[in-house]
């Protein structure tokens, strides 16, 4: 569960907070990531859309809550506000700058150039200023670049939720994470800031998405105690119990995607609906996201010890040691995708697929050489 590996000449977090499961399952995160971005009749997408409900969203916010826990954990101890908050600060400020200028800068190039933002804007602005100061505000949320914004506020919870774990406080930050939570689906939106674009409704509500980072971050921090209380588990009881939501759940939605379980008119499909919505995080998505996301770090475990599987690991490892990386880079390969490639697919699922096979090598190669390290603020 706990091995590590040598850190990045980028960046250098203490060793302990290093997990190599969780870096395995975040760089299978970012191959789904760049395979769903990548628009197409697709045989890969046959695996990775409608057959869950969890997508790479959902990990990344997970992994997310568990990395930034063993850290916090880690830096609190050792070095307590001082050694807590300048990395944090940090971590915030790379995530604006890269938030601002993707908004900025691929707004600019659809408006001198309209159609070349594409999927991320579909039609230029009105106005310089309709773009830049929403950009500079972070009050813009289109699809994709939707995420940053998200992960900014989940750094602004960190201090918080260290202050009140350092005073015993868990009890309550669950409590406010689960009515936060539960007011913003039962009033859907009531307690997000509307952005200026999508309609006023941001895809990732920070209400919602917060009981993911902190369930992590919670899990992280007292990660002794759950090692000593899970030992006395009875042995492969909850990978089986755990693996039967996690197939009763995907049938249902395969089901759900083909529109064969009911009717569109059905108010039983209205409430189905509501109780997997992946913007607001209805509870059966929680259900799902809570029995699959063991399994996954169960099964990224058991790649990270399989010599035979070395190739594979050492593709996730890469692409999972630089997450950031691999996102902010995937963004012009989607523009380039969409614009360029898309439209002359023709419905060629085996071509489709090729190609974002490529799409994935290539952000790996270029993350293993590094390329343009040097010039990333990452």
């Amino acid at each position: 569960m706990a091995a590590k590996y040598p850190e990045n000449e980028k960046e250098t977090p203490e060793p302990s907070t290093r997990n190599l499961a969780l870096d395995l399952t975040r760089g299978l995160a970012v191959c789904v990531m760049v395979i769903d971005h990548l628009a197409g009749h697709s045989y890969l997408h046959q695996i990775t859309q409608g057959n869950m409900y969890v997508t790479a969203a959902e990990v990344f916010v997970v992994c997310a809550g568990l990395a930034i826990g063993l850290r916090s954990k880690h830096r609190w101890s050792t070095g307590g506000w001082r050694k807590l908050l300048p990395p944090l600060a940090k971590r915030a400020f790379v995530l604006y700058l890269w938030s601002v200028f993707l908004l900025i800068g691929i707004g600019a190039l659809n408006k001198f150039s309209p159609g070349l933002g594409q999927p991320i804007f579909t039609a230029p602005h009105a106005s310089w200023a309709s773009l830049i100061f929403p950009s500079l505000s972070l009050n813009l949320a289109p699809p994709i670049l939707d995420i940053l914004p998200l992960y900014l506020n989940f750094l602004f919870l960190v201090p918080m939720l260290v202050l009140l774990l350092t005073r015993d406080g868990w009890g309550l930050i669950i409590l406010i994470s689960a009515v936060a939570w539960w007011l913003n689906w039962v009033e859907p939106y009531s307690l997000s800031w509307p952005p200026a674009d999508r309609g006023g409704r941001t895809y990732f509500s920070l209400a919602s998405w917060q009981i993911l980072f902190v369930s992590g971050f919670l899990i992280a921090w007292f990660q002794k105690r759950l090692r000593a209380w899970w030992f006395w588990t009875p042995s492969y009881s909850w990978l089986i119990g755990l693996g039967i939501i996690t197939a009763g759940l995907s049938w249902a939605a395969v089901q759900d995607s083909t529109l064969w379980a009911w009717p569109l008119e059905s108010p039983e499909r209205e409430s189905w609906l509501a109780a997997t919505d992946r913007s607001l995080l209805g509870p059966i998505r929680l259900i799902a996201v809570a029995a699959f996301l063991p399994l996954l770090l169960r099964g990224m475990q058991t790649i990270a010890t399989t010599p035979s599987l070395i190739h594979l690991r050492r593709v996730l490892l890469t692409l999972g040691q630089q997450s950031l990386y691999a996102y902010v880079t995937h963004i012009p390969m989607v523009i380039f995708w969409t614009v360029l490639i898309a439209p002359h697919l023709k419905g060629r699922a085996w071509l489709a697929s090729l190609g974002q096979l490529a799409a994935v090598f290539t952000l790996w190669w270029m993350a293993k050489h590094r390329i343009g390290f040097r010039h990333l603020p990452l």
